[in-house]
């Protein structure tokens, strides 16, 4: 499931359950997994590391405390800055990503820049770009010598390395 809220215990726990009920279960990654799996394979230096996702998984906590349990200092900013910078850039409803899919506002560019800014300030090493939305802002592998951390791009590879082992066992 190529969303980072769907992942939250409330939607992902039903998500689960409907599955269950199913014959022929189909495989299920867990998207934030699969990026907590990349940065500890990839980038193992990295130890303090930025969420910028919209409000739905900054209020599940869902990187965040899946990052704790496996050691990594985690960085959000406080639910303002959250909610009127980071979110908006994808919700807004003039100027946010999903109003505008074709073109991406100046606005939103500006936005980004405050939010680079401000895990830059917090000396962070890497940013998960906790919202699918943002792999169409941040497509560099690293800003400002922060480590740009894809969810997108994390999921994606792990399903290319799951359908390899499936067609492997055929």
């Amino acid at each position: 499931i190529a969303c980072n809220t769907s992942h939250s215990a409330a939607i992902f726990d039903v998500i689960t359950a409907e599955i269950d009920k199913i014959e022929n279960k189909p495989t299920l990654l867990s998207m934030p997994g699969e990026v907590c799996c990349s940065i500890s394979r990839n980038h193992p230096g990295i130890s303090k590391i930025g969420l910028m996702t919209t409000n739905g998984t900054y209020n599940s906590g869902l990187y965040k405390n899946m990052l704790q349990e496996r050691g990594y200092e985690v960085v959000i900013p406080d639910f303002i800055f959250q909610n009127e910078v980071i979110h908006r850039m994808v919700y807004d409803p003039e100027i946010g990503i999903k109003a505008n899919p074709t073109r991406i506002a100046d606005e939103i560019w500006l936005l980004c820049e405050q939010a680079i800014s401000f895990f830059k300030e917090n000396n962070t090493e890497a940013i998960i770009l906790g919202c699918t939305e943002f792999s169409l802002l941040l497509k560099d592998s690293e800003i400002e010598g922060i480590r740009i951390i894809d969810s997108t791009k994390c999921l994606a590879m792990a399903l290319v390395a799951a359908a390899k082992v499936s067609t492997s066992l055929v």
